[in-house]
């Protein structure tokens, strides 16, 4: 056991810089972003509610599939299914209504938006069920706290910061 100890300690190290890492990236990404994106940024957290809700609905609806059945024993493919759909349906009411981006922008920045919100949707649950917490928090009874509610855009709001920077600035 002695041997395991540095090795341990490195990784409780490693997973708080690089907790610290993604949530402060968040933060620095929305400074960025707010003074000229504005509305790119209420149209990324409406998608990423658009997947959540999306998702929700479809997976208890239709869902038999599990993607992922141990890290998240509820999400189904069906359940993505219908997070790409009903976020196609809330971007394309976004492009026609505000026509603040080509299509082909449009388009990456629903890729980025549901890849993202995915990824940290399952981040997040993987990290809840390696560290046995049932929940992130109570701050918001019945939603598992604030990192639920954040883990989504926690790992989309900088991928669409770099999206910005790198092709639509």
């Amino acid at each position: 056991m002695f041997p395991l100890v540095p090795f341990l300690e490195t990784k409780v190290i490693f997973l708080n810089i690089t907790s610290g890492f993604y949530i402060s990236s968040f933060f620095i990404s929305l400074i960025i972003l707010i003074p000229d994106y504005r509305l790119l940024v209420l149209q990324t957290f409406i998608g990423i509610w658009a997947v959540d809700i999306g998702g929700y609905l479809f997976g208890k609806s239709f869902g038999k599939h599990k993607i992922f059945p141990v890290t998240s024993p509820k999400k189904t493919y069906e359940g993505l299914f219908g997070s790409l759909v009903l976020l196609l349906l809330i971007q394309s009411f976004s492009w026609y209504f505000f026509d603040i981006f080509s299509l082909i922008e449009l388009l990456a920045i629903s890729i980025l938006i549901f890849v993202g919100s995915i990824y940290g949707d399952y981040f997040e649950s993987f990290f809840k069920r390696k560290y046995h917490f049932k929940d992130s928090g109570n701050l918001i009874p019945g939603h598992g706290g604030m990192l639920d509610r954040l883990d989504s855009a926690i790992y989309t709001i900088p991928l669409i910061t770099i999206l910005c920077l790198t092709i639509i600035n």
